[in-house]
């Protein structure tokens, strides 16, 4: 979400930030107020979770207040870390982010191979 808020701060946007991915967040950006948010179904969120941990596929998971990563972290994601003053959370194992609301998961890597699991598992999540 910092990413998608220094483009409309650096072009003085006026709007609301959506954020999709079978969860949804809406912030007012003028006040920065939390409009609305669901979160993901959870099962679907960990199943999807648990797949990139056993496989080893990059992914970001995000909540309102959070950002995680399955070995997420390569020069990019550096590069928006240290320009951010970020931290990625890494994420093991899902246990880690019991009580996190997550709105959006993803996929920075295969994205094909994360795609077809969802696909095959028919999680319900949109996938694009």
């Amino acid at each position: 979400m910092a990413a998608a808020l220094d483009v409309i701060g650096e072009h003085d946007l006026d709007c609301y930030l959506i954020s999709h991915n079978g969860g949804a967040l809406i912030i007012d950006l003028s006040t920065g107020r939390e409009v609305f948010m669901r979160a993901m179904d959870e099962e679907a969120a960990y199943e999807i979770i648990r797949f990139c941990i056993a496989q080893n596929e990059p992914l970001h998971i995000f909540g309102s207040e959070y950002w995680g990563g399955v070995t997420g972290v390569n020069r990019y994601v550096d590069e928006f870390i240290a320009r951010h003053n970020l931290e990625l959370n890494l994420i093991e194992n899902v246990s880690q982010l019991d009580g996190i609301p997550i709105i959006n998961l993803t996929s920075v890597g295969n994205t094909h191979k994360v795609g077809s699991f969802i696909e095959k598992k028919r999680l319900g999540c949109l996938f694009y």
